[in-house]
């Protein structure tokens, strides 16, 4: 009955997605969320919650604004944080972690995506196609129990089709922007803070606008390029202090 780890999770979630109304999906997977006796799966199944049952990326985006809100009531020692509602890159920033966390879904539910694909790719489609990908999704996993393989490989194709219809025209360049944010992201003193530099790459590469002015400055001034992906690194350390905040 407890859950210890992804692939249990994911049955859990064929459970739920089986039920017919969403009021009782919502109950439960609360209630298997509450059963996960793992972090890991733990967190899976909350995001997948959000991303498949309670509203996909604009109930993350509400869940967000409702983090920055309740630590901006705190008082006291609280977090510094711009309300995206008037920080564009914020936002941007946001929406594009979300997309990376319900990529995460995907990649459990069809594996071999992995073999051909980046997370960045498979974020970016969920931006640009949300809706079709979260159907052929919810399709795949309610097949799981059944093992009906004819299915699941069709919604699979389905998703490949998404990115590769939302692949954008400087793909070839994607190596020379991973190089160049693997430069940047390293700390600028010794004993620097230092970022994930794949989790910075990923949430440049799924953000259209950020990825082709980061581009287009590393052929105009580099150290252009170098503070504006500091711009995104901060945004992206504001969040992540943001949900630890709120984890505590």
């Amino acid at each position: 009955m407890y859950i210890r780890n992804r692939e249990e999770a994911l049955d859990a979630l064929s459970d739920v997605l089986a039920l017919p109304e969403r009021r009782t999906q919502i109950i439960q997977i609360t209630v298997r969320v509450a059963l996960c006796l793992d972090a890991d799966a733990r967190k899976f199944l909350m995001d997948a919650a959000a991303g498949l049952i309670e509203g996909g990326l604009e109930a993350m985006r509400r869940k967000r604004q409702a983090m920055v809100e309740a630590v901006q009531d705190e008082g006291g020692e609280a977090i510094v944080i711009i309300d995206s509602s008037t920080d564009q890159l914020l936002e941007a920033v946001g929406s594009a972690m979300d997309s990376l966390r319900l990529s995460e879904i995907i990649l459990q539910v069809f594996p071999d995506l992995e073999k051909l694909h980046q997370r960045w790719e498979i974020a970016r489609a969920v931006l640009g196609e949300e809706q079709s990908i979260q159907e052929a999704v919810i399709a795949a996993v309610r097949e799981r129990s059944s093992g009906n393989t004819g299915v699941i490989n069709q919604m699979q194709a389905h998703v490949v089709d998404k990115l590769k219809a939302t692949r954008p025209d400087w793909f070839e360049s994607a190596a020379g922007l991973r190089a160049a944010i693997d430069e940047f992201a390293a700390p600028a003193e010794a004993g620097g803070k230092s970022i994930d530099p794949t989790l910075l790459f990923n949430v440049v590469a799924v953000n259209e606008d950020s990825a082709r002015l980061i581009l287009d400055l590393l052929t105009e001034n580099r150290l252009e390029a170098r503070a504006y992906v500091n711009e995104v690194r901060s945004r992206i350390e504001q969040l992540q202090e943001l949900e630890e905040r709120s984890a505590a």
